[in-house]
């Protein structure tokens, strides 16, 4: 029998041999962005849209800017992939999909649920389903074709290769609030830079180029024509490409399983500002938008570090400078928080790659990111500092910093004036400033006036240079009425011209600058050289006697020393000068941005805290020459010599409360900590 059975084998072995089946299946070509259906990775997804490389002329273009962040669901429709926010009052709720993640279909007039997830966008696409081609007799030629069955149902193609460059957007988000398409018009299709579509392991994203014309009725308030030579020299710039990164990442790619949330109460937020992840809920008894719940945005405090890549162009040899004052300041944040917080239960912040670059783009969702711009952009901005946190429990999943080295760079014959001025007036010294009032009346009263005197500044830089332009007497209140930074900053200086008023001028440079306060960016006006400057900068030694105008006496001997003006200053010191001035504007404004990333809100008490600047052994301690006059880096400094290149002591009480929810307190309370509270209680009163 076993003879038998073994003579069978061979022969059927010897005929599969000669038949169609030995053939290699011969696929169709498939493009490189097709995916399947069913592999699309259930749950949710986050969202962002930010802006990608812009060119450094257009005024109105904001390279790297990250849009409004979207919790979202996804699933397929004819037209192609639905990306949609889900329903914020009811969480639980889901989108209905069937098994290859097609939208449910709502059968009945009353089955409305799906209407309440808001639509964000669609990416547009074709659909296929595949088979064997058959042969006069059915049987299969081991050759692939493309089902073209009219009498196909959509839902039941299995496979989709996306069209990105066809994106059709449904939201507002903040190129809108930006300005970023207002007064252009696009020219011709957007063009697919890159893409890296792996949804079986929740990865979407993708990049686009798009070329804009400037509308001829807006050209004089989208070219900077003080740069440029003539009206021809300028008409150059009004055709310009900018692209935009969008970055779809599954919750599980990004978020921490089983992160516990912090309730924020108004109490707390008031003491120590931390940025927020908060809702108005629906009350199911009374119907009412009436249930604010609000969760302290952190990272995961039980991550061993929180990782940071830093983009390519760090790790070009024009860059040198930037790439060394990056990773020393992150040594010195590092080492502010072992030595005067080890038990603040903030990870330290590590540098992935700090000797080559990653090719990480800083719009991808899955990775923190210290972004260098080093042109001297027209838009004027020293720092950004956006994050992503999840809206369901406040966990910051993305960290971005952009760093505009080339703007910093701008500065620098300002600033050294204004140091060389009062260096001569003796007003620098070694022991930090006399504390200001610290009640809050006059600590609002100081900001509005910081406010109103950079945008004073900014606005007579933005005349024309040869009026003679007195500044009138009048107060903040009487230029601007109304509530400030309420619209985006191309329409505030739109139809812009030499013959406003200048309380029109002022009042549009305000509010430029309180909307980049509010939106986590520090302009270049927020750090000059003021007359409450304390001390020379740390990195900044003036060992070469060219730095001055020296006068002697008849014998020789020196009876005056006063730094020259920069223009007065040798080639070679003009170098040096402005490396150090640049390097600590650049250092101070990363450590700020990167404050933002921890969850930190701007503390404008910061200067007035004088009880809470570090000491002098303090500042030793971290390699400090002097003592910065500030306990927190979260102001926006009225003197860049004030600032501290490190964590304040405020920021590391605030990392104690926030990360190690232990609260800093003058002397030890006699009672035990409250159990902290994850979620509020459903009965809960909001009263």
């Amino acid at each position: 029998m076993f003879k038998k059975l073994t003579l069978v084998s061979a022969i059927t072995a010897a005929l599969a041999g000669c038949g169609a089946d030995d053939q290699a299946y011969d696929y169709v070509e498939r493009d490189a962005k097709e995916v399947a259906v069913k592999d699309l990775k259930d749950g949710r997804w986050f969202y962002v849209p930010t802006t990608g490389a812009a060119p450094r002329f257009a005024l109105n273009q904001f390279p790297f800017l990250q849009g409004s962040p979207r919790y979202v669901e996804l699933c397929f429709t004819k037209e192609g992939l639905e990306v949609r926010s889900y329903d914020k009052n009811y969480p639980d709720a889901h989108l209905s999909k069937d098994a290859n993640n097609y939208c449910g279909e709502e059968k009945f007039v009353a089955d409305d649920d799906g209407v309440n997830f808001a639509q964000v966008l669609t990416i547009p696409g074709d659909f296929a389903a595949y088979r064997c081609q058959e042969d006069a007799h059915g049987d299969c030629t081991n050759k692939e074709e493309t089902n073209e069955d009219a009498s196909l149902n959509y839902k039941k193609k299995t496979h989709f290769t996306p069209r990105p460059e066809d994106l059709e957007i449904a939201e507002f988000n903040m190129e809108d609030l930006y300005g970023i398409t207002e007064g252009i018009d696009e020219i011709g299709a957007p063009r697919l830079i890159s893409w890296d579509f792996d949804p079986k392991n929740g990865l979407l994203n993708f990049e686009l180029e798009r070329t804009f014309r400037i509308d001829l009725d807006n050209i004089s308030d989208y070219i900077n024509f003080a740069t440029k030579a003539s009206l021809d020299e300028a008409l150059v710039d009004g055709a310009f490409k900018s692209r935009f990164y969008y970055s779809l990442v599954h919750e599980s790619e990004v978020a921490t399983e089983g992160y516990q949330p912090i309730l924020y109460p108004v109490g707390d937020e008031n003491d120590i500002g931390f940025f927020t992840t908060s809702t108005k809920k629906l009350n199911p008894v009374t119907n009412k938008y009436d249930r604010d719940v609000v969760y302290l945005n952190r990272f995961n405090p039980d991550q061993s570090s929180i990782k940071y890549y830093l983009s390519d162009n760090f790790f070009e040899e024009k860059n040198k400078l930037f790439l060394d004052a990056t990773l020393q300041s992150i040594d010195k944040m590092n080492q502010a928080l072992n030595v005067f917080g080890a038990d603040a239960g903030k990870p330290e912040i590590e540098i992935v790659n700090k000797t080559k670059a990653a090719g990480i783009h800083p719009g991808d969702l899955r990775y923190n990111v210290i972004n260098l711009i080093d042109e001297p952009l027209a838009n004027g901005l020293l720092g950004y500092g956006p994050s992503v946190s999840n809206p369901m429990t406040g966990e910051i999943i993305k960290g971005h910093v952009n760093q505009y080295a080339g703007v910093a760079r701008t500065g620098v014959p300002f600033y050294w004036d204004n140091l060389a001025r009062f260096y001569n007036r003796n007003q620098l010294d070694l022991d930090g400033l006399e504390p200001l009032p610290t009640s809050s009346e006059s600590v609002k009263t100081e900001v509005a006036d910081r406010i109103e005197a950079l945008s004073t500044m900014a606005a007579m830089a933005s005349l024309k240079s040869d009026e003679n332009i007195h500044a009138p007497l009048v107060s903040k209140e009487d230029i601007v009425s109304g509530k400030a930074a309420t619209k985006s900053p191309t329409q505030l200086m739109k139809n812009f011209n030499d013959d406003m008023e200048f309380e029109k001028v002022v009042e549009a440079e305000e509010n430029r600058l309180s909307f980049w306060a509010e939106n986590n960016v520090y302009p270049i006006e927020a750090s000059w050289v003021s007359s409450t400057n304390k001390a020379m900068l740390d990195n900044l030694k003036l060992d070469d006697e060219r730095y001055f105008e020296i006068k002697l006496d008849d014998a020789g001997n020196e009876v005056s020393r006063q730094l020259k003006r920069w223009k007065y200053l040798p080639k070679e010191l003009q170098v040096k000068a402005a490396d150090a001035i640049t390097v600590a504007t650049y250092s101070n404004t990363l450590v700020h941005e990167l404050g933002h990333n921890m969850g930190l809100r701007h503390n404008f008490k910061g200067s007035n805290d004088k009880a809470n600047y570090y000491t002098l052994e303090q500042a030793h301690q971290l390699g400090l020459n002097n003592i910065p006059a500030y306990s927190s880096t979260m102001d926006y400094a009225p003197s860049m010599l004030d600032e501290t290149p490190t964590w304040g002591l405020y920021d590391i009480a605030a990392f104690k409360f926030g990360y190690g929810r232990k609260v800093e307190t003058i002397q030890d309370s006699s009672g035990s900590a409250p159990a902290p509270v994850a979620k509020p209680a459903d009965s809960a009163s909001d009263e």
